[in-house]
C-alpha cells in the first residue's frame, strides 16, 4: 500500500467518512505521495498530454495574444504573466522564446513568473522566467496576465446525488479493502451550491460541483491591479454540463494514457479530473462579489481561438517551407520530422481533441475586448497572411511529446528519414 492511500485511510479512521473533495484532494495533492506531488504525469511516459507538450506552436500563438494584451495595456514594464501550475514549464518555455522571436519589445518587458509546488528537479529556465514554489497566487498587484492552462480541471470537486429532491453529497470511507461511498448532508462549503443545483436537477441524478474554481477565480482577479485572466481548460457552461445525458457526471481518471471511472483504485498514481464549470468560473458581473469591475472579454473553443490567432496559416507555412523548390532535390525538413510537426500541430485544433478545450478571457481595470483570439477577422491573421513565405513556424523538440510515432512507434527506428522525393537521407 502507498504511502498516499495510507494516510488516506488513516484520515477516515480519525474522522470518520470524508467528503470526497477531501479524498481528492489528497489523492492528488497529499505530500505523502499524492498524485500531483510524486508523479511525471504528462508525456509520453506519463497519462496523458497537454497542448503545450504537443507542440511548441502553442506557446507562439499564445505570445501573439499576450502581445496584444501588452499594447492594449500602453506597453507596461514589467508586463507581468502570472502562470500557476506550471508543471514541467514547457509552455512558459515555449512562451518567452516565441517573444523573443516574433515581439522583441515584449520580450524586453516580459516578467514570467511559474508557480508550482516546487521546480522541475532538472530544468533549464530561459532568461525572464523566475519559479515561486507555491500552491496558491502569491504575487499581488499583477499587471499583465494570469494565465491558467488546465489548472481547474484538477482542482478537487464535490460528488453529489439528487434524492428526494435534495442534494445528498457523497462522502468516501473504508470497507475491508476497498473505499465505498456514502451519502449524507452536504458540507458548509458545498451546501448553498449543490441546493441550487438540486433544485434543477431530475431525481438521481449524479454529478460534480467544484467550489475551489470560483475561489479561485476571485481570487486570481484580486491579485490583478490591471490585465487579463486566461483560462484554457475542457469543459462548457454550466448548461451543458447538467444536461440529462451527463447523468453520471464528468469526473475520469487518467492511467497510461487510458480513462476510466474509477477514483478508488491506483490511489497516488492516476490523474483524476472533473470538467470545469465556466459558467460558474465567470460569475463576475460589475459590482459581483464585492469585487472592482471585471468583465468577460470572450468565451469560445480552442480551436477556434487558435485559429483565430492563425494556427491554420502556420501549417499553411509549414507546407510551403518543407516543400522543395524547383532548383532543390530535397525540402528545408525530412518528409518524416514535416508529418510530425503536421500532426502534432493539428492535434492542437482537433474538434474531438484539444481543440474541444474551452477558453475564457476576462479583464479587470478598464481594458477592452476585441481580442484577437476571439475575432476571425483581425489584424493578426492579415499581417501572418501577408508574410506567409517568411512566416517563423516553430518545431517541436525534444521536450514535446513525439505523438507520430506514439501512433506509429516503427517510426522511432534509428532509420533514416524520409526526403520528399521518397529518397532515404541520413
Amino acid at each position: 500500500m502507498l504511502p498516499v492511500e495510507r494516510h488516506i485511510r488513516d484520515t477516515i479512521e480519525a474522522e470518520g467518512p470524508i467528503p470526497f473533495e477531501r479524498f481528492m484532494e489528497l489523492a492528488l495533492y497529499s505530500p505523502l505521495g499524492g498524485y500531483y506531488r510524486s508523479a511525471s504525469p504528462v508525456g509520453a511516459a506519463g497519462d496523458y498530454f497537454t497542448s503545450p507538450t504537443a507542440h511548441p506552436l502553442f506557446g507562439t500563438l499564445l505570445a501573439a495574444q499576450l502581445s496584444q494584451m501588452w499594447e492594449a495595456l500602453g506597453r507596461p514594464s514589467p508586463f507581468t504573466v502570472l502562470e500557476p501550475g506550471v508543471g514541467s514549464g514547457v509552455m512558459a518555455r515555449d512562451i518567452i522564446e516565441a517573444a523573443r522571436a516574433d515581439f522583441p519589445d515584449l520580450a524586453k518587458a516580459l516578467r514570467y513568473v511559474a508557480i508550482d509546488y516546487a521546480p522541475p528537479a532538472s530544468v533549464e529556465s530561459p532568461r525572464g522566467l523566475s519559479w515561486i514554489a507555491s500552491d496558491g497566487l502569491p504575487v499581488r498587484g499583477v499587471v499583465g496576465c494570469i494565465l491558467a492552462n488546465e489548472l481547474l480541471d484538477a482542482m478537487p470537486v464535490h460528488r453529489f446525488v439528487v434524492q428526494d429532491g435534495a442534494a445528498r453529497e457523497v462522502y468516501v470511507t473504508v470497507d475491508g479493502e476497498d473505499f465505498v461511498e456514502v451519502l449524507g448532508e452536504p458540507t458548509p462549503s458545498s451546501k448553498v451550491a449543490l441546493d441550487h443545483i438540486a433544485a434543477l436537477l431530475p431525481e438521481g441524478y449524479r454529478g460534480e460541483v467544484c467550489t475551489r474554481a470560483h475561489e479561485w477565480m476571485m481570487e486570481a482577479v484580486r491579485r490583478l491591479e490591471r490585465g487579463y485572466v486566461l483560462v484554457i481548460d475542457y469543459g462548457g457552461t454550466a448548461r451543458q454540463l447538467y444536461a440529462p445525458r451527463r447523468n453520471g457526471g464528468t469526473l475520469r481518471c487518467h492511467y497510461r494514457h487510458t480513462v476510466t471511472g474509477n477514483p478508488y483504485v491506483r490511489v497516488g498514481q492516476q490523474d483524476i479530473t472533473a470538467h470545469v464549470d465556466f459558467t460558474n468560473v465567470s460569475e463576475f458581473g460589475e459590482g459581483a462579489y464585492n469585487l472592482p469591475v471585471v468583465r468577460t472579454l470572450g468565451y469560445t473553443s480552442q480551436r477556434r481561438f487558435l485559429r483565430n490567432l492563425g494556427a491554420d496559416i502556420y501549417l499553411e507555412a509549414l507546407a510551403r517551407q518543407s516543400r522543395p523548390q524547383p532548383s532543390f532535390r530535397s525540402g528545408a525538413l525530412p518528409r518524416q520530422e514535416y508529418l510530425a510537426n503536421r500532426m502534432a500541430m493539428q492535434s492542437l485544433v482537433a474538434s474531438e481533441g484539444l481543440g474541444g478545450f474551452r477558453v475564457l478571457a476576462m479583464g479587470k481595470g478598464g481594458v477592452g475586448g476585441g481580442l484577437w483570439g476571439f475575432s476571425r477577422d483581425n489584424s493578426r491573421r492579415r499581417e501572418l497572411r501577408g508574410n506567409l513565405d517568411s512566416l517563423r513556424v516553430p518545431m517541436r523538440t525534444p521536450a514535446h511529446v513525439p505523438l507520430m510515432e506514439g501512433k506509429y512507434p516503427h517510426l522511432s527506428e534509428p532509420q533514416g528519414w524520409m526526403t520528399w522525393d521518397g529518397e532515404e537521407a541520413r
